[in-house]
């Protein structure tokens, strides 16, 4: 076949061959997008007085290798409410990078360049308080974005009950007690008689003839005892409330009132156990959760009564549905602790649907 041939036969199916060239443009397309990734990154520093050592709050090892965990990823997962989700493909598709400033690394290059004995200086470096954490999906950069932030979400909460948060109330007394309120002595209270319980059900497995010859009970006999008391309605507020009414709100408006002096200090809501608030409808509910969640935040930024900060802004970002607290202190030489808030802004985030991010901002 000649080229004048061919040329002509390629006339003769010019629609064909359009086709084929369209058919061809739209697959690599969808090739390319396919094999397309997004990659949301941010910043986390460890601030405690002992950050710079490596250590956390309570004394132990700083691991920031905990945020790629599948406990941390199953919880914000489980936060965005996804569900068939591959939760160890998450975990493997976050990176954690230790940012090492400048100084630190000419200081450590010119160990190297001197020849001094590296391991003998091992003592002076530095551990890095700044970490690069980075989220990479096929699925869009949105997505990347909230999935990260709710990882971060999550592990601060992680970081906070873990390594913050550790103080056994059985063991406070004097000046260090009175720093907690009724609120914060029932929850510590509700975790002990919890973890004594968790206790009591392992060991019962590998002696189930034991009996104290003090009181005759087995092991699952204490913990059952334990799981009565955890049962017990801790609520003053709430039932003080109710008993008493306020003056000027009907009965629905003191049901109201009453559930939300219950959350913004205590526990979270629950229909199938508390009875005032199972007993209201949902757009009740909805108000409860909203006002209980603003309430209970901002009590967290002043646990202590103390007026340490000035304002507080807040942005949202629609695209990535996340509440940007922006903190001002009273004075721009002492930054307040804001653990508390970190803490406590899960109602505000289950009653909006949203995840939060608190920062400071010099006054």
């Amino acid at each position: 076949m000649s080229i004048r041939d061919f040329i002509s036969s390629i006339l003769d199916h010019k629609r064909i061959f359009a086709f084929l060239i369209a058919l061809s443009v739209v697959l690599c397309s969808i090739g390319l997008k396919l094999t397309e990734s997004h990659t949301a990154e941010i910043i986390i520093k460890y601030i405690c007085d002992s950050a710079e050592e490596g250590l956390t709050e309570n004394g132990q090892k700083i691991n920031p290798y905990e945020i790629n965990s599948s406990l941390v990823v199953k919880n914000a997962v489980s936060a965005l409410g996804l569900k068939n989700t591959n939760i160890e493909g998450i975990c493997r598709n976050i990176t954690i990078t230790p940012i090492i400033p400048t100084s630190e690394q000419e200081k450590y290059a010119s160990w190297i360049e001197k020849f001094s004995d590296y391991e003998k200086n091992e003592d002076e470096k530095k551990s890095t308080v700044y970490y690069s954490v980075k989220y990479t999906s096929p699925v869009g950069k949105d997505y990347a974005k909230r999935m990260l932030s709710a990882v971060i979400s999550q592990y601060r909460l992680f970081y906070v009950g873990k390594y913050t948060y550790s103080n056994d109330i059985t063991q406070l007394s004097g000046e260090t007690v009175m720093q907690y309120d009724y609120y914060d002595t029932v929850d510590m209270l509700r975790e002990k008689i919890k973890s004594n319980i968790d206790y009591l059900s392992r060991i019962s497995s590998a002696d189930n003839d034991y009996r104290s010859p003090h009181t005759g009970y087995s092991l699952l006999d204490l913990a059952a005892e334990y799981k009565s008391l955890s049962e017990q309605d801790l609520s003053v507020a709430e039932r003080m409330i109710v008993e008493n009414g306020i003056k000027g709100f009907d009965e629905h408006d003191t049901d109201l009132i009453a559930c939300i002096a219950r959350y913004h200090r205590g526990g979270l809501p629950d229909k199938e156990k508390h009875e005032i608030y199972s007993d209201l409808d949902k757009k009740d509910r909805k108000i409860v959760k909203r006002l209980g969640g603003i309430l209970r935040i901002a009590d967290g930024f002043d646990r202590a009564h103390l007026a340490l900060i000035r304002k507080i802004k807040l942005n949202y970002d629609e695209d990535s549905n996340i509440v940007e607290f922006i903190v001002t202190p009273n004075t721009p030489d002492y930054y307040p602790d804001i653990t508390s808030a970190i803490r406590k802004r899960d109602l505000f985030e289950i009653g909006f649907k949203t995840q939060s991010v608190i920062k400071f901002e010099r006054p």
